[in-house]
């Protein structure tokens, strides 16, 4: 006579025949439907982030008032690819100064009001300038709304007045420190 363990291990291994016979009549049953996946979707992110950078490529501006000519018509400096631009969005370019021009040297304790330095201000290679602004130690905008771009190059020019007797001063070197800045719109 058979033990209940082996009766036990029986049933279990009939059960588990018959749920498996059971499984496979199922799957016969059911009819089988081929899914076709004729499209998809996929999601794209961009990240932008806001770019505003502004180089000044040429620190130096020198100009001349060492002729007659130079004091009675003006004298003028372009400066170059002097500016180097870059943001993604519209922007404005704003210069000022820390004050006035300072004598040097032999022209210690004389000075020239800033406001005899015109500047002006054009994308490279256009010639196409922006209006004439005289500077001062207020910022001012240089440059107007120019468009997003990426390393836009602006040459920038320096010029004194005709006859202008603010430069009727003591011979020496005369200096100020502008500051250019860049803002988004």
């Amino acid at each position: 006579m058979p033990s209940s363990q082996t009766n036990s291990r029986i049933y279990k291994s009939l059960i588990s025949a018959l749920s498996i016979a059971l499984a496979g009549i199922a799957l016969q049953a059911t009819p089988a439907h081929a899914q076709l996946l004729t499209s998809g979707n996929a999601v794209v992110t961009v990240t932008v982030v806001d770019v505003l950078s502004l180089v000044v490529a040429v620190p130096a501006v020198p100009i001349a008032m060492g002729t007659l000519n130079d004091f009675q018509n003006g004298s003028s400096f372009t400066a170059p690819a002097q500016l180097v631009a870059s943001s993604n969005r519209p922007y404005d370019i704003k210069v000022k100064s820390d004050g006035d021009l300072q004598g040097q040297l032999t022209a210690t304790g004389s000075s020239i009001p800033i406001s005899n330095i015109v500047v002006q201000a054009a994308p490279t290679l256009t010639a196409t300038y922006t209006s004439p602004l005289n500077l001062s130690a207020a910022d001012q905008v240089l440059i107007s709304n120019a468009p997003g771009a990426m390393a836009k190059v602006y040459d920038v020019k320096y010029s004194t007045a005709a006859n202008n007797a603010a430069f009727f001063v003591k011979g020496g070197a005369y200096t100020a420190t502008l500051t250019y800045s860049i803002t988004a719109r």
